[in-house]
C-alpha cells in the first residue's frame, strides 16, 4: 500500500537494528542440493519492523494452501486479508558455504497478492554474514531455462531507500479500486528461479526476502514463500550445425539447455574474421581445406561447454586428356582438395558419379563434388576436337561348296593421315584383297602415321556338305506304278535331282536298280544313291469254314490259304469284318450270308475270293410269358400263364410243383396245392430245331396277417434290437411304418417292409406305432399299436 500525507516518514535501512550478531552465522550449510519445503520446521528466520511473517498452513481467501506440502512462510500472517502498516520485514536464510558450487542457481515458489507498485518484496544476497545485502537479478530480465518469474516491478515505493534499485514482486488479482492499485498479481503459486553464478565458490552466502508496505490499501493476503531449492545448474551441452552457401558457411548454435554467451573460432587463422561472439554467425573461407571450428557456450549460471567439428571446404580442378584418332577416347579426372572423407562426384552431361570419365568425346564437361560436412565445389573443362577419323570396313564372299577353298575378303580404308598400312591375320598379307580362302576368321588391322589404328574381323564360311538319302528298297506287283523318293540336306538349298535309268515315276516290268544325284543352287553335287525295286506276280487265295449252317447264334472259324502273307482282310457278309490268317465270327441273327477274303503279300500283290450264300444261320425262337397274378392267396391258388413268345411252333410248360406237372398248351392255367413259391419254366422250339426257354417265380401266400412285438431292447446284443412288423404279405403293393412319441410327435418313418426302428436316441418308454399295408389281393389295411422301448 502507498503512504498517505499524514503518515510518519518511512524508516530507512540505516534505522534497522543491526548489530554484530548479524555477522555471526552459526551453523553453515555446505551440502547441495539444498531443498527446503518448510514442512518439518520454519528453517528460516523472520524479523524487521512491523514483522508479521508466519510459518504454517496458509488460510487466506486467495493464498489458501502451501506451494508444496502443507506449510509455507507468509507475510501478512496465515489468515485474514491484512498485513501491517509501514511494515519493513524480512525472511532470512541460514548461512551457506558455496565453495563446492561452480554454477549455483536458486528456485522457489512464490504467491504475491499486495497493492501494485507501492507494496512488494525483493530478494537479496549477502557475502558477509548478513551485514550488507544486494539484489539478486533485476527487473524485466529475459526468461530462459534458468530465469523465470523474476522481478515484475522496477520501482517498489515502500521498500527502504537502502535497497537500490527497488526491484521486486508487486501486484494483485483485482483491478484498481479508488486509490488502491490493482493488477499484476501472480494469480497463484509460480516458480521463480535465477542463476547465482556471481556467487560461485563463495565461502559465506546468505539470502533474504525483504518486504515493504505503506499505511493504506493493505487489506490483501500478502506474499507467501515455499519450496526453496539451491543446486548446480544443468551442464551446457554444446553443439552446432553448418549450412553451406558457396564457400560461406552459416553456423547455427544448437546447444542446450540455454547458454547465452558464445565464443566461436572458425579455424581460419589467416582470416581477420576468424572469431565471433554471435549466437549464429557465418564465415567465408578463402581457400579449400579442412578447418577445425570451435564453439564455447556459457549460460547465466556460469556453466560452460566446448565442442569442435572439422569442416571441409572443397576445391576441385579437372585434369584432361583430349580424344584422338577421331574416337571418343578422351578422359577427365576431378582433382579434389580439402576433403576429409569420401567424396561424391556428379558429371554433366551424362550424370556419371565416378572421379574419372573415360571414353569421352570432345566437348564441355562440368563436375560437382560434395562430401559429408563439406561445402560442394564445381569446375568445368573442355576436350578439344579429335583429328584423323581412321575407319576400316571389310567385305567377303563365302566358300561356294564344301571343301572348295574359293572364298575372298576385301578391306576398304577411309580417313587417317598417310601413310596408311594394313595387315591380315592369320595369313600375314598386306594387300587390300585376299582370295582362295578356306573357311576361317580373318582379321585386318590398319594404322596411320599418327599411331591411330582400326581393326575389323570377318568370318569366311562354307556350306554344309550335301547329304542325299534315297529309298528305301521296295517290292511292287507286276504292272504297278510307283514314285521313287529322295531327300537332300546341307548345301545351299534349291535342289535338283537326276535319276537313272529313269525316275522318279516308274512302272518296272522286272526287278531294277535306280541311281539318283542332286545339285544345289551353287552347283554343288552330291554322291549318287541307289534304290532297288523288286517286281512280283499276283496270286488267287482260298479259305475253309468250320461250319456253314445252324441256329443263331452260329459261330464259325474261317482259315485262309495261303498262310504267311503280309495282310488278310475278311468280310463276313453281315456288316462285320476281321483280320488274320484265322478268324472266328458269330452270326447272331437269321439269314444267308456271303464271305469274302482279300490277301496281300509283301510286294503289294493281292487276290480276293468271295463265296456267295456260304453261311445259312437259322433264326432262334424268342420265348416269354407273364403270370397273372404272380402272387396269390391260398384262398384262390389258381394262376393263369399268358404265352407271349415268337418264332416257335412247339411249347412245353413246367409248373415247378412237387408233382412236376407239365403242359403243351399255348397259354395254360394251373392251381397250386399249397402255400409256397414255385419256379415256372417255358420251353419253345421251331421247325429248324432251334429252341429257347425262360423261367419266372410265382408265389401262393397265407391269408393276410401282420404281427408287431409289444417290446424291444435296442442294446446292441443282436437280440430283439430292431422293431419291425412280421407279415404274410411277401411283397406289399404299398407299405409304410411310422413311430410316434406319447405326445404324437413323429420319430421315425419308412416305406421299406424290411427296415425297422432301432430306437435312435429315444429314452426308455412307451411309443405308438402305425402301419399302412396293401396285401397281395389289393386290400388296404391300417394297424395301430403300442410298443415299449427297454434299455
Amino acid at each position: 500500500m502507498r503512504c498517505s500525507s499524514f503518515v510518519v516518514p518511512v524508516l530507512i535501512w540505516s534505522m534497522l537494528p543491526w548489530n554484530a550478531a548479524w555477522a555471526q552465522c552459526g551453523a553453515v550449510i555446505g551440502t547441495f542440493p539444498y531443498s527446503e519445503g518448510f514442512e518439518a520446521s520454519a528453517a528460516w528466520t523472520s524479523g524487521g519492523t512491523g514483522n508479521d511473517w508466519a510459518w504454517g498452513t496458509p488460510a487466506h481467501p486467495l493464498i489458501n494452501s502451501a506451494g508444496g506440502g502443507s506449510k509455507s512462510w507468509c507475510v501478512g500472517g496465515l489468515t485474514g486479508t491484512f498485513y501491517n502498516n509501514n511494515e519493513r520485514s524480512y525472511l532470512e536464510s541460514p548461512c551457506f558455504d558455496f565453495t563446492s558450487l561452480n554454477t549455483p542457481r536458486i528456485s522457489f515458489k512464490i504467491f504475491w497478492e499486495v497493492e501494485r507498485q507501492y507494496d512488494g518484496m525483493t530478494f537479496q544476497y549477502s557475502t558477509d554474514g548478513g551485514l550488507t545485502y544486494a539484489n539478486v537479478g533485476a527487473f524485466n530480465e529475459p526468461p530462459d531455462c534458468n530465469t523465470a518469474n523474476w522481478f515484475n516491478s522496477n520501482n517498489l515505493t515502500n521498500l527502504p531507500s537502502s535497497i537500490t534499485p527497488k526491484h521486486g514482486w508487486s501486484g494483485r488479482v483485482g483491478a484498481t479500486q479508488g486509490s488502491c492499485q490493482g493488477g499484476s498479481g501472480s494469480q497463484g503459486w509460480v516458480t521463480a528461479k535465477h542463476c547465482l553464478g556471481f556467487l560461485a565458490n563463495a565461502p559465506s552466502v546468505r539470502f533474504r526476502f525483504f518486504f515493504g508496505a505503506g499505511s493504506v490499501c493493505n487489506n490483501y493476503d500478502g506474499i507467501a514463500i515455499d519450496d526453496i531449492l539451491i543446486d548446480e545448474s544443468d551442464p551446457v551441452v554444446v553443439s552446432f550445425i553448418g549450412d553451406c552457401n558457396g564457400s560461406t558457411i552459416e553456423f547455427q548454435n544448437t546447444s542446450t539447455p540455454c547458454p547465452n554467451v558464445f565464443a566461436w573460432n572458425f579455424g581460419d587463422a589467416g582470416s581477420a574474421q576468424n572469431t565471433s561472439t554471435q549466437e549464429n554467425p557465418s564465415h567465408t573461407y578463402a581457400n579449400p581445406g579442412i578447418y577445425t571450428v570451435t564453439l564455447t557456450a556459457t549460460d547465466a549460471c556460469g556453466a560452460t561447454g566446448t565442442t569442435t567439428q572439422q569442416i571441409s571446404v572443397l576445391g576441385v580442378a579437372i585434369a584432361t586428356t583430349d580424344p584422338t584418332c577421331g574416337q571418343a577416347n578422351g578422359s577427365l579426372e576431378a582433382v579434389v582438395s580439402g576433403a576429409n572423407g569420401p567424396v561424391n562426384y556428379f558429371w554433366t552431361p551424362g550424370g556419371a558419379t565416378t572421379q574419372t570419365l573415360t571414353n569421352a568425346a570432345s566437348g564441355s564437361y562440368t563436375v560437382t563434388v560434395s562430401a559429408a560436412n563439406s561445402c560442394s565445389a564445381t569446375a568445368t573443362a573442355t576436350l578439344a576436337p579429335s583429328v584423323g577419323n581412321l575407319a576400316l570396313a571389310l567385305t567377303h564372299t563365302d566358300v561356294s561348296c564344301a571343301g572348295a577353298d574359293d572364298g575372298s575378303a576385301t578391306a576398304t580404308v577411309s580417313g587417317g593421315v598417310a601413310p596408311v598400312t594394313l595387315s591380315w591375320a592369320p595369313t600375314g598379307d598386306n594387300t587390300a584383297t585376299l582370295t582362295g580362302l578356306a573357311p576361317d576368321v580373318y582379321t585386318c588391322t590398319v594404322s596411320d602415321s599418327q599411331g591411330c589404328t582400326a581393326q575389323q574381323a570377318v568370318t569366311v564360311e562354307e556350306p554344309e556338305p550335301i547329304l542325299l538319302v534315297a529309298g528305301p528298297d521296295t517290292a511292287v506287283c507286276e504292272g504297278s506304278t510307283l514314285t521313287l523318293q529322295a531327300q537332300a540336306t546341307g548345301g545351299t538349298g534349291g535342289y535338283t535331282y537326276a535319276w537313272s535309268p529313269e525316275g522318279p515315276a516308274i512302272s518296272p516290268l522286272a526287278t531294277t536298280s535306280y541311281s539318283v544325284t542332286t545339285t544345289d543352287a551353287q552347283g554343288c553335287t552330291s554322291q549318287a544313291e541307289t534304290i532297288t525295286v523288286t517286281v512280283s506276280s499276283s496270286f488267287q487265295p482260298t479259305f475253309t469254314a468250320s461250319d456253314t449252317a445252324g441256329c443263331a447264334p452260329l459261330c464259325i472259324t474261317f482259315t485262309a490259304l495261303p498262310a504267311g502273307a503280309q495282310n488278310y482282310q475278311w468280310d463276313f457278309g453281315d456288316g462285320a469284318t476281321g483280320g488274320g490268317t484265322t478268324a472266328a465270327h458269330c452270326y447272331t441273327g437269321g439269314g444267308t450270308f456271303p464271305v469274302s477274303l482279300t490277301v496281300t503279300d509283301g510286294a503289294g500283290c493281292s487276290g480276293t475270293v468271295t463265296i456267295p450264300d456260304l453261311v445259312d444261320a437259322f433264326a432262334a425262337p424268342s420265348v416269354s410269358f407273364t403270370a397273372s397274378p404272380p402272387v396269390t392267396s391260398i384262398k384262390d391258388p389258381t394262376i393263369h400263364f399268358i404265352n407271349t413268345s415268337g418264332n416257335a411252333s412247339d411249347y412245353s410248360w413246367h409248373f415247378g410243383d412237387p408233382a412236376n406237372t407239365t403242359s403243351d398248351e399255348f397259354s395254360p392255367s394251373f392251381t397250386y396245392p399249397a402255400v409256397d413259391c414255385y419256379t415256372v419254366t417255358l420251353l419253345g422250339s421251331n421247325a429248324q430245331g432251334c429252341s429257347d426257354s425262360t423261367s419266372t417265380e410265382v408265389c401262393v401266400e397265407e391269408p393276410y396277417v401282420i404281427f408287431m412285438p409289444n417290446a424291444f431292447t435296442p442294446n446292441g446284443d443282436d437280440v430283439n434290437d430292431v422293431l419291425r412288423p412280421f407279415t404274410t404279405v411277401r411283397s406289399p403293393k404299398d407299405f409304410r411304418l411310422m413311430i410316434f412319441d406319447r405326445w404324437g410327435a413323429p420319430l421315425f418313418s419308412t416305406e421299406d417292409v424290411h427296415q425297422g426302428w432301432d430306437g435312435g436316441t429315444a429314452p426308455q418308454g412307451v411309443y405308438v406305432w402305425k402301419v399302412w399295408i396293401t396285401d397281395s389281393e389289393g386290400n388296404a389295411h391300417e394297424v395301430v399299436g403300442h410298443v415299449t422301448l427297454l434299455l
